[in-house]
């Protein structure tokens, strides 16, 4: 409730730095800074077991920067396991998504 879905299925997104808009194939387009994609209900394990990374049960292997096997792909919060807290989740996400720009900076 109160939160708009778009279904129209999406050509592009653009911008320079950062995310500025997301245009759709009717030719329409939406001024944005974020955006939210949700393709099913799969978790996030069996994705990345796809994908190729190591699973141990339900949670994704990581080492301390959250990186897993597959270079490129990190994982946060409750999908490696561990204390299942909102506070360890939040540094976890800020951990990988430092971790992340450093590699992309490669």
């Amino acid at each position: 409730e109160g939160i708009d879905v778009i279904e129209t299925p999406v050509e592009k997104v653009a911008g320079g730095f950062s995310l500025q808009k997301v245009c759709f194939k009717d030719g329409s387009e939406l001024p944005t800074a974020g955006l939210f994609i949700a393709l099913g209900t799969a978790g996030s394990v069996s994705l990345a077991r796809k994908i190729g990374a190591v699973v141990e049960g339900s949670r994704i292997v990581v080492d301390e920067h959250c990186a897993t096997n597959v270079p490129g792909l990190y994982a946060a919060g409750d999908c490696i396991g561990g204390t299942l807290q909102v506070s360890k989740a939040v540094w976890d996400g800020a951990n990988a998504g430092l971790q992340v720009i450093s590699y992309l900076k490669k």
